[in-house]
């Protein structure tokens, strides 16, 4: 079975405008890391409610008011309100934040009316792509991508260097 990578690329023309964020002050028991202490509370709450939750090495930001207990947790979280936070000052969490929104439309897409064109947590993949022409695919025989017989030579990600 040929494994081929596939990539479809999301961009925009919009800027950036500032959001409401529930902001979070950490508490937790732990002596160690703080950023990998903090990255992994995240993580837990992420999994735990059914909302955006991002951090920034101190803090942690949801989208949503987040439920503050979890069951078996080794750390407490402090609700501090809500605040709209600054786009370039902020930017790793924007950049989170834009990735959060682009899966959760994506989950939404329906190919033939019945089957979930995206089933994604975190990572954009599918061997659908649509373009002006209707479906198509992105495929790598060798370490290039190739897309319509054209050669891409690089990876083309994530629309933040222009907006942000």
């Amino acid at each position: 079975m040929e494994k081929d990578l596939k990539m479809e690329v999301f961009a925009s023309v919009d800027t950036v405008k500032p959001v409401e964020f529930h902001v979070y002050e950490l508490h937790v028991q732990k002596i160690g890391n703080t950023y990998s202490i903090i990255r992994g509370v995240a993580w837990k709450l992420r999994n735990w409610n059914q909302a955006g939750v991002f951090e920034d090495g101190n803090k942690i930001y949801a989208t949503e008011k987040l439920q503050e207990k979890i069951p078996n947790a080794d750390f407490t979280v402090e609700y501090e309100g809500s605040r709209e936070l600054p786009v370039l000052e902020n930017r790793r969490i924007y950049q989170e934040l834009i990735k959060y929104w682009i899966t959760q439309k994506l989950s939404q897409i329906l190919i033939f009316g019945k089957y979930r064109k995206y089933s994604c947590k975190s990572n954009v993949t599918s061997k659908w792509i649509m373009t002006n022409q209707g479906f198509e695919t992105f495929s790598s025989g060798t370490e290039k991508l190739v897309w319509n017989g054209n050669i891409i030579s690089g990876l083309l990600l994530w629309m933040m260097k222009k907006h942000i």
